[in-house]
């Protein structure tokens, strides 16, 4: 057998060099070739014969080279086979996606080890998604967030009520005495606050700002105030403190680590701490101690050990000491007067008790005011809602919600309805009416002409259709009453099957057919007999054929009458002739 590609034709050069050599090993055909190594040859591949080639110079025509060549060609066919199958792996979407969900994992891993541009590649997408994501349900989100939100937020009102009670005292005690008169003339007087004089001579320091600010470039780190205090322009007050600290080191000529420390402004002194990289100021009202400095010194050193490497590599970007206000925080310190600290009065603790009491009430009071109105409202749009209930008025009676309207006795009872809402806490009143919405006039169907597994009422448009099978006396009921039902304009049992209807047919079509049986004659007579009076239908029977008489003599007994039909029959049969 001559070896040969499958997948593609040989070129020239392939055909040429093995067109000798298939000339002088294969069946019938001829074949030739130059010195050059090219030849032809022709045949069909099977069979024997005689032919002839001339071989190129120096090629090996033995069989053993043959044999290593048919080898060779022979074991193409598996290394084909390998190709084709990783050809079609290469091609299969699904199995290429396979391949990569197994590496994908470590190669994720592997590359947020090396670099951040993972991250920033998949920054748009992942918020683009999450905001999709939140814009379709936001309800997974919120539940993943609440855990960490909801205590905060707990913390942050738990923080404004103790301030807003502390204030509270505060405005009462100092309301409601002898000093607190003196203190409102004075605040009239000087056109001051009575809040600013009150604190002006019951504090005796407080911290009501510090900042962070760089030491080589002077720009602002990090800023917090306390909570009552408004907040100028921080940026713009770091950059002033920097340049007074410049000024004076230029001015007097003083030396490198030499600063100022300490600016003092009507009530106002500012504070000032050097580090290596950064400088720590406080706005001070009033008279602090020294303590208050080593808090600073201690805070500052602190954000320099945790901070250096920001602090030297800054480039303007302050969210890296974002984390640095807790440390600040340490400083916003405030002491009062001892003589005034020590002074509780537990009048206004109680008068502020009391009120926040009873605004409580009052609000728990407004709060299920709403929750029973909103429960109220939902039951009559439910109400609404329903078959067979027609809403005619609603509103509010002698401090008692009300509801009037039309009921059909088959609709559903509206105390079904009522889920949180007290029966007593409403009055109800409703009138019979017959709707004639379709699921209410299918209930009235049902129930005035009975239900059966086996029948099956669809109405539209006023028509009635009945399919399915019942017994005689329930069709001829259901034809006398259905038309006159509530809601039904007309009445179709087309499709209704009577039994006793079908039965008594099928006997008189087996009579009519010739299949009589002698032995069940009686049995089946008096069937048709019970039939006949059930369908109120005149039936008699009628014997033919050779022993008829004889025949009609022994179904005397019967009701129905019995007669012998006259001719030449060949064959007894029996036939059920309804009149």
């Amino acid at each position: 057998m001559t070896p040969r590609r499958d997948d593609a034709e040989p070129d020239e050069k392939s055909g040429g060099s093995f067109g000798g050599t298939e000339g002088a090993a294969s069946g019938s055909g001829s074949g030739s070739g130059s010195g050059s190594g090219s030849g032809s040859g022709s045949g069909s591949g099977s069979g024997s014969g005689s032919g002839s080639a001339d071989a190129p110079s120096g090629a090996r025509t033995d069989g053993a080279d043959l044999d290593e060549l048919r080898r060779l060609l022979d074991a193409g066919g598996g290394e084909r086979a390998r190709i084709e199958r990783v050809e079609a792996r290469i091609a299969s979407r699904r199995q290429r996606a396979r391949d990569v969900s197994d590496v994908l994992p470590e190669a994720v891993v592997l590359r947020a080890e090396r670099d951040d541009a993972l991250g920033r590649a998949l920054e748009k997408p992942v918020a683009s998604a999450l905001e999709t994501a939140v814009k379709r349900d936001p309800q997974p989100v919120v539940d993943a967030i609440s855990p960490i939100i909801g205590p905060a937020i707990r913390k942050s009102i738990a923080q404004a009520l103790r301030a807003l009670v502390q204030q509270f005292n505060q405005a009462l005690e100092h309301s409601l005495s002898p000093r607190a008169l003196l203190w409102r003339l004075e605040a009239r007087r000087t056109g001051r606050l009575f809040a600013e004089v009150v604190m002006l001579k019951t504090l005796r320091y407080k911290v009501e700002q510090v900042f962070l600010i760089h030491r080589d470039n002077g720009l602002l780190l990090a800023h917090i105030t306390a909570d009552d205090v408004v907040a100028r322009d921080a940026d713009l007050v770091s950059a002033m403190l920097t340049a007074i600290q410049d000024f004076v080191r230029d001015s007097f000529q003083a030396g490198e680590g030499d600063s100022v420390q300490e600016m003092r402004v009507g009530d106002f002194s500012v504070w000032i701490e050097q580090g290596q990289h950064a400088v720590l100021a406080a706005v001070i009202r009033g008279e602090a101690p020294q303590a208050l400095r080593e808090t600073m010194q201690d805070a500052l050193a602190g954000i320099e050990r945790s901070r250096q490497e920001d602090l030297e590599a800054y480039d303007g970007d302050a969210a890296p000491f974002e984390t640095c206000k807790p440390a600040l925080e340490t400083c916003l310190q405030q002491e009062r007067h001892e003589r005034h600290a020590r002074r509780h009065s537990v009048i206004p603790t109680l008068a502020f008790l009391a009120l926040l009491a009873g605004t409580l009430y009052l609000g728990f009071l407004y709060l299920e005011s709403l929750a029973e109105r909103g429960r109220w409202r939902r039951y009559v749009e439910t109400l609404g809602e329903q078959p067979g209930i027609v809403v005619t008025r609603v509103g509010e009676r002698d401090g008692r919600f009300f509801v009037t309207g039309l009921r059909d006795p088959l609709a559903d009872d509206p105390r079904k309805f009522l889920d949180d809402l007290d029966e007593d806490e409403f009055v109800a009143e409703w009138r019979a009416y017959h709707s004639v919405e379709r699921v209410i006039v299918l209930r009235r169907v049902r129930r005035r002409l009975g239900t059966s597994p086996s029948v099956r009422f669809t109405l539209q448009e006023g028509v009635l259709r009945v399919r399915g099978q019942a017994p005689h006396a329930w069709v001829s009921a259901a034809r006398q009453r259905a038309p006159f039902l509530p809601g039904v304009a007309s009445y179709d049992d087309s499709a209704l099957v009577d039994l006793e209807t079908r039965e008594f047919s099928a006997l008189r079509e087996r009579f009519e057919s010739g299949g009589m049986v002698i032995a069940t004659l009686e049995r089946d007579l008096r069937r048709a007999q019970e039939l006949a009076l059930e369908l109120e239908l005149s039936v008699r029977v009628e014997f033919s054929g050779p022993g008829a008489a004889s025949l009609m003599d022994k179904m005397k007994g019967f009701d129905i009458p019995i007669s012998v039909a006259t001719g030449e029959v060949e064959r007894l049969s029996c036939r059920l002739v309804v009149e």
